[in-house]
């Protein structure tokens, strides 16, 4: 376990999949990426439970009026978790 933290830790490109918005600066400075963490620590229903999860999130915030969400922005990224979960079952 430890090698498999070194190893994401001393990374420097990200595997991240959806594209870093105006609000996702944050995930730039990130040692662990949530995503990369979940990628090697869950099990397959486990992570397909997580990409659910992203999908209905950010298909319920599209709509919101709040500075920083919802919008197209929300829509891709919504578009981003979906082709992960298409990926993993078209692998599995």
């Amino acid at each position: 376990m430890d090698e498999l933290i070194a190893s994401m830790v001393n990374r420097k490109e990200r595997d991240r999949p959806v594209e870093d918005g105006p609000n996702n600066s944050h995930y730039g400075e990130m040692t662990l990426e949530p995503l990369d963490v979940a990628r090697h620590w869950l099990v397959n229903d486990q992570l397909e439970g997580a990409y659910l999860f992203q999908i209905i999130k950010y298909l319920g915030r599209y709509r919101m009026k709040v500075p920083g969400k919802g919008g197209m922005t929300d829509l891709l990224k919504m578009r981003d978790y979906l082709n992960l979960l298409i990926e993993m079952k078209d692998e599995g």
